[in-house]
């Protein structure tokens, strides 16, 4: 089939048609220039439709695009999409300006959407990707009453630049179709920064929702230190019958944070029955991953405030042998277990008041385990000391 460049000049729109199989009708309804659809438009396979300026797609006509249609303006406009399944094919944003997307009815399936602009698109309605979502630039920004989903199960049917320098991703609610024993990662954020979150070994099939924002209840933070006060919220079709291990990004303004942190979490969204988990480890990119399987709530990151504990002694040398934890008092339950280098277990108390004395103990690295309480939580520190026995 042979493949011809057309070109329409609509009161100043240009649309650009790559056209190998494409039946359209265009009609400029106002002065303004705004492009509005009065016929049957149907985009084939390998073909390419161009279109700048305000577009109107009416619910009285069929539109079905399993090609491509790009969407480029250098100013903001609006597009209104009828409902119903459009097409296998993919809708592209690029360009400076900011796109309002309006879904006029009910529901709309796409194809594909592809985020290429330095301005972000803003979704009113409910739209359903059934290939996939590719962000390389620009927010796609979903409105409180709107919803974004991707019912591909695919663990690549969302492509993004998964990096603190990561800067296209949603602002607002992302739901998206998982199946079980699969990585899969949700690229959210707000209007102040990128916050990826992935889940990992879930325990069934589920529809998954992920937000990030600053809506963390006070009942998760009575002491006010989480960081930037915010957090995630995972809601599951499967309600809390579904469970899974969670990697939070820790990122701030960029930049991968620095420091040791924990995670706060709470079943459910009321935030009632927080518990914080020192029990993470920190990944080689920028994720602070759970041990623990969790269910569905809500969940935050709490820095993980620095203890100096000694690590080395010099019994008869130095004025204090014992093993001493800084305001002692402030904790309202203290555990020290420690071992020699053979594993064996030489000293152990379940309530230690620093009886744990360097002089009774023969030189060699000693490797303890310190389990500190404080407001129903409990924080686990593995370290070691090394005790030399010097000359008076």
């Amino acid at each position: 089939m042979r493949h011809k460049m057309i070109r329409f000049y609509l009161l100043g729109i240009v649309l650009n048609c790559m056209c190998a199989n494409l039946t359209y009708s265009v009609n400029v309804r106002d002065g303004s220039g705004n492009v509005r659809i009065d016929e049957s438009l149907y985009i084939g396979t390998n073909s390419t439709v161009c279109i700048s300026g305000n577009v109107f797609f009416p619910e009285s006509q069929q539109f079905i695009n399993n090609g491509s249609l790009f969407f480029f303006n250098e100013n903001d406009a609006e597009i209104t999409l009828p409902t119903g399944n459009l097409g296998d094919g993919t809708f592209s944003f690029a360009g400076n300006g900011n796109y309002f997307l309006d879904i006029s009815g009910e529901d709309v399936h796409l194809g594909s959407l592809l985020l290429e602009t330095w301005g972000n698109v803003h979704l009113s309605g409910n739209l359903y990707i059934i290939n996939e979502l590719v962000l390389n630039s620009g927010l796609l920004v979903v409105d409180d009453n709107s919803s974004f989903n991707m019912i591909n199960p695919s663990v690549d049917a969302i492509q993004f630049n998964n990096s603190v320098l990561g800067n296209s991703y949603i602002d607002g609610k992302l739901n998206r179709r998982i199946e079980e024993e699969s990585i899969y990662y949700f690229p959210v954020g707000d209007e102040n920064g990128f916050h990826p979150l992935y889940l990992s070994n879930v325990g069934s099939n589920d529809l998954i929702s992920v937000k990030f924002d600053g809506g963390i209840p006070s009942e998760m933070d009575p002491a006010g230190s989480l960081v930037s006060q915010m957090g995630w919220e995972v809601q599951s079709e499967e309600r809390l019958r579904n469970d899974f291990i969670v990697g939070v990004s820790m990122i701030k303004d960029q930049v991968k944070l620095s420091g040791s942190y924990g995670l706060v979490y709470s079943i459910g969204t009321s935030g009632s029955g927080a518990q914080t988990d020192w029990g993470v480890i920190e990944t080689n990119d920028f994720y602070l991953e759970s041990l623990s399987r969790k269910q569905p709530g809500l969940f935050a990151l709490i820095q993980q405030e620095e203890i100096e504990l000694p690590n080395f002694f010099l019994p008869g040398v130095s004025s204090i042998p014992q093993f001493r934890i800084p305001d002692r008092e402030n904790y309202s339950g203290v555990q020290l277990r420690v071992y020699n280098r053979n594993g064996n277990t030489v000293f152990t108390s379940n309530d230690y008041r620093e009886e744990f004395n360097t002089n009774e103990y023969p030189s060699g690295t000693y490797y303890y385990e310190l389990i500190l309480e404080e407001n129903n939580t409990a924080r686990t520190i593995y370290n070691f000391i090394e005790i030399r026995h010097g000359k008076n």
